[in-house]
């Protein structure tokens, strides 16, 4: 059902409607007939309780008759609620002016708004979507236009998750370099048809360096200039810029790493086609070796700047980030800091340096290959210290400049998989990768808690895959009811309970987080899976496998790989600091694509991970306090539980072989919120407060954190704080 517009021939009262689901949020318009300068502020009512605000500012068709026709506004609802809610209300904030009805979340169709879309940070990327009406399967061809002149065009070709009918007419593009000059630019978005996309016009402004250097080149002192470098900081955070890969060079040229003030001395390179013998032999007269590998030469001052973090950090081993040259084309391979999980599915470090003693402390087999000792040698110096320096250090001809075949037998001797008895094969669609296979020395009891509310077609399917697909008898089902009403939900609770399922009532104001916190102290378990009602699980396999790397040692947490119907990934990890909030892994790619660096196909560590699927130990979550129903009753309570236990010394882990789907939040998408729109809210601002300067070490800083684009799919411009890290 979509709302009929309000009707009133008073000019001082509101007009507008509401859309329905765009996204994930709510999307509509309302402006003041007699004022028409103004720009309202809407709130949105999410079952009486108020879920954030959005300024009505952008364009929308339907306002187009009144004054400039940006009256649109657009509010985000957090994934969970889209699942759960019933009645949604908006109304103009503070006065409480009404301009549609209360109408029902689930039952409302998508408005004509979501043929199209363009979002924008104010910067040079811009992203969105736009369907042909007259043709679905058409994809459209758009161009940003300034002065009536095509700045850029591209093809709306790409896979969606959001919304609805969008799979395969998404777009993103980066507008020209020089458009960074500080001044503001209007620029149209249109197709090919000359039609104008919802949210066109964008207004960009922006700087290729950070505001903050503004502060150089004006005369302000004292406490003045230091208030304003830390507002004008809080902003770059907040407000990332980002700039398409096709623009490296440029990127590269216009931010060089810092010259290195250390001389050379004490470091010897040791090609790769040397024997093992020769690495002993540079080790017994250099403070350190660097270890080339085969098609890699090193770039200008790599090897100063390598030597210069081995003795100032004290390291066993440096790596940096690399450049893959091919078809006359470089583009750049911008890593994470060391993780063992990672490094044993693939090589990822390149040229290495390793201090000597590291060398002369291991012994060198007789006839020992290249790869063979440098392997070894990066296990043993991973023991003690690795620094990696997040800046291009190499120029490779192959993203797997080292022999797959032979480095997995090495890695099948070592010291970290005989430890933990793990088995180790290739990838079975990708076989220069390694799967890592863990044993289930024990099997604890496992509690897997579901919060609910109603949405029965969605349960069953959840229960249902949880008997039919999981090779594991050791567990208990707790489902979190928070104030069903339906009959067939009732029917489908006493079903479960027949099977041994509990039904936990939490007849309170809607908590994510307190109710899974109640659901935790109640469970019988050693070990909680967070479970979404919204999720169907693949695979027989799912809950062995990740409880395989819960038993690691120093393993806290650990998620799935969620897909939605189309098979894009919804999650595949967790960036934290994307808009200085925290953003998914993968929503770009198809479930069998590799990734950047091949990361949607390998078990590693991530920051944090979903509690969509989240497995933890019932004595870690107890211990510290659980989920914080206080400040992230909705949103980033998972993210934020996962940062607090990382803190304390445990790993989150992400497995790619543990697979559900994701079903609900394919259909009503995912949080892409433009910047412009995005709410005042508790949560955010409480984020922000505790985690807003965190450097994720799994997520490189070249690499955008702009929430206009994807993870992994363009540079920060300009790139964060390159310091070595640890």
């Amino acid at each position: 059902m979509t709302p009929e517009k309000f009707k009133t021939t008073d000019q001082s009262v509101i007009k507008g409607r509401i859309d329905g689901v765009v996204g994930q949020g709510i999307s509509g318009w309302a402006l003041r007939p007699s004022d028409l300068e103004q720009r309202l502020w809407i709130e949105l009512m999410v079952d009486g309780v108020s879920l954030g605000v959005g300024r009505a500012e952008h364009f929308h068709p339907d306002a187009g008759p009144y004054g400039d026709g940006c009256y649109g506004f657009w509010i985000p609802i957090p994934p969970v609620v889209l699942t759960m809610a019933q009645a949604v209300e908006v109304f103009v904030a503070n006065t409480g002016e009404t301009f549609d009805r209360p109408w029902e979340l689930e039952k409302t169709a998508s408005g004509t708004s979501e043929l199209s879309q363009v979002m924008t940070d104010g910067g040079l990327r811009l992203s969105g979507w736009a369907v042909d009406p007259d043709n679905y399967r058409k994809s459209l061809r758009i161009s940003a236009i300034l002065n009536n002149r095509i700045l850029v065009s591209v093809q709306a070709d790409q896979r969606r998750f959001q919304p609805d009918n969008t799979d395969g007419h998404g777009f993103t593009l980066t507008l020209p370099l020089d458009l960074a000059d500080g001044n503001p630019h209007e620029i149209t978005i249109q197709d090919e048809k000359n039609r104008n996309l919802n949210g066109s016009p964008v207004r960009i402004q922006t700087f290729p360096e950070l505001t903050s250097d503004w502060l150089h080149n004006v005369q302000i002192t004292g406490t003045n200039k230091a208030l304003l470098k830390i507002i004008l900081q809080n902003y770059e955070n907040i407000l990332p810029k980002s700039l398409g890969f096709g623009h490296y060079r440029e990127w590269k040229e216009n931010f060089p790493p810092n010259a290195p003030a250390l001389k050379l001395k004490g470091v010897a390179v040791c090609p790769a086609e040397a024997p093992a013998s020769e690495i002993g032999r540079l080790a017994a007269s250099n403070e350190g070796v660097l270890l080339m590998c085969e098609g890699t030469n090193l770039l200008p001052q790599a090897l100063v700047r390598m030597a210069a973090a081995h003795r100032e950090k004290q390291a066993a081993l440096v790596y940096g980030d690399s450049e893959i040259e091919k078809e006359e084309t470089i583009r750049p391979l911008f890593k994470p800091a060391w993780d063992p999980f990672l490094f044993c599915g693939y090589d990822y470090l390149g040229p290495v340096l390793i201090d000597s003693r590291i060398i002369r402390d291991l012994d060198i087999r007789p006839g020992e290959s290249h790869v063979s000792l440098r392997t070894r040698l990066i296990l043993a110096a991973a023991e003690h210290r690795v620094a990696h320096l997040p800046f291009p250090v190499s120029l490779c001809k192959t993203e797997i400049p080292v022999d797959p075949v032979e480095r997995r037998e090495v890695l099948r001797d070592s010291a970290f998989l005989r430890t933990t008895s793990a088995q180790i094969t290739a990838h079975p669609q990708f076989t220069y990768l390694n799967r890592l296979s863990f044993p289930l020395k024990r099997r604890p009891r496992v509690s897997i808690i579901i919060p609910t509310r109603d949405r029965a077609d969605l349960l069953g399917d959840c229960l249902g895959s949880l008997g039919q697909k999981t090779a594991y008898e050791a567990m208990e089902i707790l489902i979190v009811d928070n104030g069903s009403t339906e009959e067939k939900t009732f029917e489908l609770f006493r079903r479960a309970e027949q099977q041994g399922a509990r039904i936990l009532p939490y007849p309170h104001a809607f908590n994510y987080a307190a109710m899974n916190n109640r659901a935790a102290v109640e469970a019988r378990g050693e070990v909680l899976c967070f479970l979404n009602n919204d999720t169907r699980v693949r695979s027989r396999e799912w809950l062995l496998e990740m409880l395989s790397l819960l038993l690691l040692p120093k393993v806290g947490c650990v998620g799935a790989k969620l897909i939605w119907p189309n098979e894009l990934v919804q999650h595949g990890g967790v960036v934290v600091g994307t808009h200085q909030l925290a953003a998914h892994v993968g929503n770009a790619w198809t479930t069998d694509a590799p990734g950047y660096m091949y990361r949607n196909q390998l078990t590693q560590q991530w920051s944090a991970v979903t509690a969509a699927c989240l497995l933890t130990w019932k004595s870690i979550f107890l211990d510290n306090g659980g989920f914080d129903p206080v400040h992230y009753p909705v949103a980033f309570n998972d993210v934020d539980y996962c940062l607090r236990i990382r803190e304390l010394g445990h790993q989150i882990l992400w497995t790619p072989w543990a697979e559900l789907d994701h079903l609900e939040s394919a259909s009503r998408g995912k949080d892409l919120t433009p910047i412009q729109k995005a709410r005042s809210d508790m949560e955010y601002h409480h984020f922000r407060t505790r985690w807003g300067h965190y450097d994720d070490p799994f997520y490189n800083p070249n690499l955008t954190l702009s929430a206009v684009v994807e993870p992994f799919d363009g540079l920060a411009l300009p790139p964060r704080k390159r310091k070595t890290r640890l």
